[in-house]
């Protein structure tokens, strides 16, 4: 079986910013309040991850790791 390549956190957070504004239009049709509140839980999640993932590594850490004396 082929292995799916790996899904950053910025590529879930916005596919799921999107899954969000099209079940939102359908909740008009059809009230699922239930999915919409797990979602936006979990939209939550995902921005606080997106947002940690974004922080800078110091530059004292890149420069051990890619040099060599």
């Amino acid at each position: 079986m082929k292995r799916l390549s790996d899904i950053t956190i910025t590529e879930a957070y916005e596919a799921l910013q999107k899954v969000m504004r099209f079940e939102e239009q359908l909740e008009e049709e059809n009230s699922n309040i239930e999915k919409l509140q797990l979602f936006r839980r979990r939209l939550y999640d995902y921005g606080k991850m997106y947002e940690n993932s974004k922080k800078q590594v110091s530059l004292d850490r890149y420069f051990v790791n890619n040099t060599s004396i």
